[in-house]
């Protein structure tokens, strides 16, 4: 019941003020003021976006240090054979979204996600900032969210690898970008099966910053 708690409270911070707060900040016309102190718009949105990334950080950090240190000191005494894990877990995540791309360009044209398009743009603004955020910030709070706290939740395997994954897909199609819902489920399949195997949640976050990395060597 207590682990059922505490995910129920880690989702529910996640929500509430890594996209409930800000929303709500930006309809008051607040956050906009702040964006316009910069000569480079792009910029401005990327530290709004940082300053409640890491806002989300800390509060989930809070809640897992126990999760995390053991992680981080498993993944620490065979060091080895996780970073060989790890890269595994990359080349599927990379191995399943080609073919779920694949799949879904025989019934619709191939495009960029929403959620890419805006990442390549921010990029190209600002690559240190975006790298800050996306290779940090993200895979911390995602995997503290949507791997360690659905699974407090969620104590049946099936159900969590599903639920994971398509709330992982959810949330980088909110804007109404939902058919490539499938493609950013396909990528929380793989940490959500891997989180299941390892009992890790450090490997997870080490893996999903990993994949993020390699996407942007990729823009360069």
């Amino acid at each position: 019941m207590k682990k059922m708690f505490k995910g129920f409270i880690m989702l529910a911070g996640y929500f509430f003020i890594y996209l409930g707060l800000s929303n709500l900040i930006v309809k008051s016309g607040i956050a906009v003021r702040f964006i316009l102190l910069f000569d480079q718009l792009e910029v401005g949105i990327i530290l709004y976006q940082l300053i409640f990334a890491f806002l989300t950080a800390v509060f989930l950090f809070l809640l897992s240090t126990k999760e995390l240190k053991d992680g981080f000191r498993k993944f620490k005494e065979n060091l080895e054979i996780n970073l060989v894990k790890s890269v595994m877990y990359v080349g599927s995540m990379f191995a399943l979204l080609i073919a779920v791309t694949l799949v879904k360009s025989y019934f619709i044209p191939i495009e960029i996600s929403e959620n890419q398009d805006a990442i390549n743009n921010m990029f190209g603004h600002s690559p240190v900032l975006m790298m800050i955020f996306a290779c940090i910030f993200a895979p911390f709070i995602e995997e503290l969210a949507f791997r360690l706290g659905i699974r407090n939740l969620i104590k049946n395997n099936v159900l969590y690898i599903i639920v994971s994954a398509l709330s992982f897909g959810f949330i980088h199609v909110m804007g109404g970008d939902y058919l490539n819902i499938f493609s950013y489920a396909a990528l929380g399949l793989v940490l959500a099966y891997g989180y299941l195997k390892t009992d890790n949640i450090f490997m997870m976050i080490f893996v999903h910053a990993v994949y993020n990395f390699v996407t942007f060597l990729f823009i360069l």
